[in-house]
């Protein structure tokens, strides 16, 4: 969570010093708002949710968030977004969870070692297991200043999000009039004037 508070700050940070303001995000159109805030709240509810429904609702919510960007693909940076958001999704469905490295873990001061044999994990995560696969793309990554392990999919989706917040904030794109002629140059004539004699003196 605190890496992806960083990457909002930086991609804020990044738009407004580009000459961003947040006025010119009424002028963005971003479609499927509910998909966003569901796919959130189903996030945010998973440690909540009963065994046996707590892993529908995560996969749940990563589908919603796929289809979120799906809609916004036309959107600078959510490209990024959506592959690291498929990239978690497809090792949680996986493993039935994300699994961390404790090694990584350990690597990350997000707890120490006497207690790693018992520490308790909630939410989407648990600790690695022999029957997991495909764990380099689980949380193997340590970020020791905010003690916490991430994967390449949060990596990836991380910059896709600053990405986005910062183009979003910049001001619209204007379409400049060219000033060509939609046609070959005429010569103005007088009424009841052919072209032909244009010019001629009477």
């Amino acid at each position: 969570m605190g890496f992806t508070i960083v990457a909002v700050a930086v991609g804020l940070v990044l738009g407004l010093l580009s000459g961003g303001r947040p006025r010119f995000l009424a002028d963005k159109q971003i479609r499927g708002w509910p998909l966003l805030l569901a796919g959130l709240v189903l996030q945010a509810a998973v440690s909540r949710i009963p065994d046996g429904w707590d892993m529908a609702a995560l996969i749940a919510s990563y589908a919603v968030l796929l289809l979120f960007g799906v809609a916004n693909l036309r959107l600078v940076g959510m490209p990024l977004v959506l592959v690291g958001l498929a990239l978690n999704a497809f090792t949680i469905t996986l493993n039935g969870g994300m699994s961390v490295r404790p090694s990584a873990v350990l690597a990350a001061r997000a707890a120490p070692a006497d207690k790693l044999a018992h520490l308790r994990v909630v939410g989407k995560h648990h600790l690695a297991r022999p029957s997991d696969r495909l764990t380099i793309l689980s949380d193997v990554i340590p970020v020791r200043p905010l003690h916490e392990v991430l994967s390449f999919g949060d990596i990836i989706m991380s910059l896709g999000v600053a990405d986005v917040l910062a183009n979003l904030l910049r001001p619209p794109r204007r379409v400049e009039a060219t000033g060509e002629p939609d046609g070959p140059d005429e010569v103005a004539t007088e009424p009841g004037t052919r072209a032909g004699e244009a010019g001629r003196s009477p």
